[in-house]
Order: C-alpha cells, then structure tokens, then sequence
C-alpha cells in the first residue's frame, strides 16, 4: 500500500481514538495512569503526563500570549519554480508547478502536519506534552527527510518545546504545532544543477558510421540503412543496440583519420543547413527560483547577452522578445527597452506553466501543459512523464522522475524482519551490536504506547510515517546540454537505439531541419533545457538525460549484488562503495572507530575488518 494512504489511515485512526494495531501489555513495573498508558521508565517519565512539565532546570517561563496562534495560510506558489532561460535569441519563461495526487504543495504540506501531530499525540487527548513533543523530528531531521535520508534522533536537537509552547500553558496544541514547523516548507524545495558536457566523440562516431558519401551529412538513404548497419554491432543479442556497442566496436582512430579529419572540418563550421558551433551552452544562462515572480538580477543578464551595441539597453532589433510583447513592455514607446521596463517584465506572471504530477503510485502522474503557448511554440508529449516545449529552434524538455516505492519498503521490511525474527515484540536489550543500533535509536519515538516493546506494528508504522514525510520534498535537476546524436535518436532516453527509433530516425530529425531539407547535419543539435522534477526519495537518484557517463544508460541495467556486510552495502544508498558519515545510521563516536584511517568514509575494506572484529572466534580444538 502506498505510504500515503497508510499514514492517513494510521492518522484518522489516532484522530477517532480506535487503535488500528495490536498493544502490548503495559509493564508492570510501571503505573498506569486514567490515559491507559504506561509512564515510560528514565529520566523521561516526569514528562509523560499532561501537566507534569517541570520548568525548574530551564528557569521561568517567560510571559506569553494567551492567544493560541491561527495556523498560517497556505503559500499559494509552494511547490512553483520559475524557469528562465536567455541562451538562444528568444527568451524562454515558464513556470513548473508540482502536486501530489492532483492536490497542491501547500494543501499537502498543512495536512501533513496535522497527520504528524496525530501521530505523536500518542495519549490522543488532542495536545502534546513535553515527552510527546521530543519524540517528534527535529528540524535537520525533517530536512533530511525531504531530501531522501533515513532520519535517526541523533540528526539533531528534538523540537525546543518552549519555543512551540507560545501561550506557555505547557501544552502544545494543534495550530502552534503547525505554526512551529511552517518555516520548515522553504526546505520542500531542492534545486540541482547538471553539469554542463561536451560531446565525448559519440555524434562524429555515428556519423561516420552511417555517412557513406563523407559529406559530413546525412541523407534519408543513409538514415534508411542504419539499422542494418547499426545493429550488427548488438554483441549482447538484445535486439538493442547500446552506446558502449557503439563505441566498443569503433576502429582505431588512425584507420579512420580520413573521415575524422572531414568530420571536424565540416561539423565546427557546416557548410549549409543549421550552423553549427562547438562553443558549449551556458550554464549562467538558465535561472531558476521558487515561487513565480522572478528576482531583479535576471535583467543585467538580460542586457549582457542582448545588448549587442553595448548602451545598456534593448533596441527592437535587440529584443529577445516576439512583437507583441516588446510593444507591451515598451510603455514609452521609444521602442527601446530600458532597465526600468525589463524590471516591469520580471514582475509578470508568465503565461504557460508545466503542471507536474507526482502520483499516488509510481505508475500515475505525470506532466501537463497548463494556460496558452507563446506563439509559435509547439507541444510534444513524449509520453505521460515526459513533455517537449519547442520555441523556434529551441527546446525546453520536462520529465517526471518516481522511484519505485517497493525498493525503499524492501529495506524496510528486511531490516524488520532481521530484527524481530520470529519474536511478536522486541525490548532494548534485543538490540545489541552495531547493526541494530538504528532501531535503538528510534526505539522511544516508534514506541507508540510507551510500554517499553515495540511490536512489528508500531515500526511499520513508524516507517510509514518516515516514508510520507520524503514523499512531501521534491527536487528539480536541471541543465542545458547540447545531445550528442545517440541522444537524439533515443527517443525514449533508456540508453539503447530500438530497431523502431532508428527505423523512425529520418522523419525525426528530419523536422528539425529546415523544410525541404533533404540532409540531416550535425547542425540540428542546438542546446536544449533538461528539467527533471523529482520527490525527495529520487533526489539523490535524480538523474538527467545528459550527464558525463550517459547514466541512463547504466541506470536500466540489472544492479549487481553489493559486497561486503549487509549493514555496508545497505547504509551505502548511492552504491560509490563508501559510508559516508551522512549515510552511516550509528553514532559519530561508532563512525570514528569504523574509520580507521580517518578520511571522513568507511571504505569496504574497514567495513569488512569491523565485522570480523565483531564475530565470535570459533572454539579453540
């Protein structure tokens, strides 16, 4: 079931007051109290009952409103971006807005902590006390969260219950709970940036390939032969063929000298069709920023790639805008746009918004275009996830990345199911050695009826709540790239030429050339803008269509077993083959004794001599 749906229920089920899983009996060593729970033991069971709170270490309370805080009113633009991108002569603006299940950001956001509130009020008497409330994320933990990471209390300070305790009753109710934690949504939002590359050699190895008369072109009879020529190198016999074939069975560069050195010559300065350059994108060129309204220092950058006559203003024949628009902007009709009218510019909304989806499932969703197109602009849909927006020669390419949630629920559910074994509950003392001192560490807040043991139920559950909590952070990576040749004809971007894609790949790339072309050149390969939007669990996963190593082609490939202990190979989440102290779920001063040559990683090596360390010897004979 999709974590979602089970923290809701998990959430109305706390809210009516009927248990949806099976209690443990209290301890007996410990009493009972009108709630029915037991006071947990420790230096915390001052704080269990409401009104119990003893200020006396932290000084006087000092005096506060009585008026209990109204919760704040949703953002509106939580969970936009504005795009902007000055890298051709038309300037691209857009806005990308994500939902989640067709409900906005904002409206996700609220009810979220209204569901996180009810899961702590662990006594269900509509407040928290003061154990309740150190139970709850911290701040660095929740960002944590957002961002794809396992949370452990050990990722910083509980929640200062003091500060969330603004009337001083010594009781935080539902609206100062939300009000607390409200500041945390600018944390909702990560950007990333990709990388700008250049081509590796992969557009001239496939020219040259296919180019049977050396023109540096390619015709519709050379396009019309190349999945014969191409799929003789499929080595692996999957009726694909893969860029690492390509390459791996491309001759010595001195035997191809010849169609190498006219390849150079006529892809750095093409002799007809689109001209080409070997001058790499921009990356300063494409600005990104949560909300809708964009910040002032778009426009010096407006002026320093338009103003081509140096006066620190547009002219017409400047503009990167259509007609219709510099004439809008141009307010004093001197047809010239100066700072003050660009700034103007800035501050209006723009008028197409791709509208991202993240689904209930990883198989829902996906990305629509919302409001009206600029003129001239065309729309393609790739497929559900995955939309073009073409502005002249332009391209502007969205996608919806969605890890499935099975891989995360598998961790999950081995480590439960290595921990409890066949035990119905599990106490303290069952959790010795390294391997289990994640779940120690959140024993107390997983611990939903405070009785010391906690039951498959309450972890399930607590991990659920872990797993709507990443659902709410979401990334937007972004680069501008010019695509290798290999990239174009992947349509679907999965790494391998189909025997349909090349069959197809002259009516394609045929479109983008000018009409009547009857070649294709390398010309065709303008820059073009990835965006790919992302929940938080895929941000460290995220990954773009154009990267240094062509990951989209390693990323569909079968993962092999990882080595070393399982605690190794499950802690390293972005398999590089080390623990970094962010990965590691222990503590620093267990992290410390892993590492012993002090380099801030755990490397197999040390991971594999602690573990033989923590083995027992095999009798002496």
């Amino acid at each position: 079931m999709n974590p979602l749906v089970v923290a809701a229920s998990l959430a109305a089920a706390v809210l009516a007051g009927v248990p949806k899983v099976e209690k443990s009996p209290p301890r007996p060593s410990h009493p009972s109290f009108s709630l029915g729970l037991g006071r947990p033991a420790g230096p915390r069971g001052h704080a269990f009952s409401p009104g119990e709170i003893d200020y006396a270490e932290r000084g006087p309370i000092a005096p506060k409103s009585a008026t209990q805080p109204n919760p704040p009113e949703a953002d509106g633009d939580l969970g936009r971006i504005a795009v902007v991108y000055l890298g051709g002569a038309q300037v691209i603006r857009l806005n990308v807005a994500l939902t989640h299940a067709g409900r906005s950001v904002s409206a996700a956001w609220y009810d979220y902590l209204r569901v996180l509130f009810a899961y702590f009020d662990r006594d269900r008497d509509g407040v928290l006390n003061a154990y309740e409330t150190e139970q709850c994320y911290s701040a660095v933990g929740m960002r944590a969260l957002f961002y794809g990471n396992y949370y452990t209390p050990a990722s910083g300070p509980a929640p200062d219950f003091r500060a969330m305790d603004t009337d001083g009753d010594r009781k935080i109710s539902p609206a100062e709970f939300v009000a607390y934690f409200a500041e945390m949504s600018d944390s909702l939002f990560r950007e990333r940036r990709a990388q700008t590359t250049a081509d590796d050699g992969t557009t001239e190895n496939l020219i040259v390939r296919l180019d049977a008369d050396k023109d540096g072109k390619l015709s519709k009879a050379e396009l019309t032969a190349a999945p014969k020529l191409l799929f003789a190198l499929d080595t692996d016999e999957d009726e694909t063929v893969s860029l690492s074939e390509v390459f791996a069975a491309l001759p010595r560069r001195k035997s191809n000298a010849a169609g190498a050195e006219m390849m150079n010559s006529n892809m750095m300065g093409m002799k007809g069709n689109a001209a080409a350059t070997a001058v790499l994108p921009a990356a300063g060129d494409l600005f990104l920023y949560p909300g809708r309204a964009l910040r002032g220092e778009v426009v010096p950058a407006l002026i320093a790639k338009y103003d081509r006559n140096k006066n620190g203003k547009l002219e017409a024949d400047e503009s990167p805008f259509d007609g219709a628009a510099t004439k809008r902007l141009d307010r004093d009709g001197n047809a010239v746009l100066d700072d003050s009218e660009l700034h103007a510019w800035t501050r209006e909304t723009a008028g197409v918004e791709l509208l991202v989806d993240v689904g209930v499932t990883p198989e829902s969703g996906g990305v629509t275009v919302v409001g009206d197109l600029p003129a001239g602009a065309v729309l393609r849909r790739e497929s559900k996830r995955r939309a073009v927006l073409r502005f002249g020669s332009q391209s502007v390419e969205l996608s919806l990345f969605v890890p499935d949630a099975k891989q995360s629920k598998s961790v999950y559910d081995g480590l439960i199911a290595s921990v409890f074994g066949a035990k119905k509950h599990i106490d303290e003392q069952d959790l010795g050695g390294i391997s289990n001192q994640f779940i120690r560490s959140i024993f107390d807040s997983a611990d939903v009826n405070a009785d010391g043991r906690l039951i498959r139920a309450e972890l399930v559950n607590y991990f659920d709540m872990q797993r709507r909590t990443m659902d709410l952070g979401f990334a937007l990576s972004a680069s501008v790239n010019r695509p290798t040749l290999f990239q174009v004809l992947d349509d679907d971007h999965d790494g391998k030429l189909s025997l349909r894609e090349l069959r197809t790949a002259w009516e394609r790339l045929s479109l983008l050339e000018a009409p009547g072309a009857t070649t294709v050149s390398a010309g065709i390969l303008r820059p073009v803008v990835f965006l790919q939007a992302s929940p938080g669990p895929a941000f460290n996963g995220a990954r773009l269509p154009l990267s240094d190593d062509f990951t989209q082609q390693t990323a569909m490939q079968p993962a092999a077993p990882k080595p070393g202990p399982i605690w190794f190979s499950r802690m390293d989440r972005n398999s590089d083959g080390d623990v970094s102290r962010g990965e590691f779920l222990g503590s620093a001063a267990q992290f410390a004794v892993i590492d012993t040559d002090k380099d801030d990683l755990i490397s197999l090596a040390e991971a594999e001599a602690h573990d033989r360390k923590l083995r027992p010897k095999p009798p002496q004979r």
